[in-house]
């Protein structure tokens, strides 16, 4: 019996990044798709299938100043500055989530290069890191972060 693939799955994201001024001009922009790392896959499978080896909910957004390319052996960001709670969206029927949070003026100030999903406010397993072209997060700027991902 021949076996046809008729169904296939993947996993695609994208990251973005917004840097605002004190009174709210976006100063700054970037939009790059992400790289989930091994670990995110091997979370993402146990979550949805194997609730005994389940992981926590990756909610954290971190930035920070790592400049090495992102890959999938990656387990942390180059050099975390700061990593916050975000706000995670989904709409039943999309396929799709959305992970967003803001770092306000003082957080993260200075040169900004990567950023990643993480399932702690510390340590952790981290999910997706990307790298992306410095933004320079003055002392009054606000940087939106925001992660998506979809099932296809």
């Amino acid at each position: 019996m021949e076996i046809k693939k008729t169904d296939s799955m993947g996993i695609r994201g994208h990251f973005e990044a917004k840097l605002f001024d004190k009174d709210g001009n976006l100063k700054d922009y970037r939009s790059v798709p992400n790289v989930m790392t091994n670990v995110g896959r091997d979370c993402f499978m146990a979550q949805g299938f194997n609730t005994s080896a389940g992981s926590a909910q990756f909610d954290y957004v971190a930035i920070g100043s790592g400049v090495n390319a992102a890959a999938a052996s990656d387990t942390a960001l180059g050099s975390e500055a700061v990593r916050q709670e975000g706000a995670y969206t989904h709409t039943d029927g999309q396929h799709a989530f959305q992970l967003t949070e803001t770092f306000a003026a003082a957080a993260g100030t200075g040169s900004i290069t990567e950023s990643g999903i993480l399932n702690a406010s510390s340590a952790g397993q981290l999910f997706a890191r990307q790298v992306f072209a410095v933004i320079n997060k003055g002392a009054s700027d606000s940087l939106q972060v925001t992660w998506t991902g979809s099932i296809t």
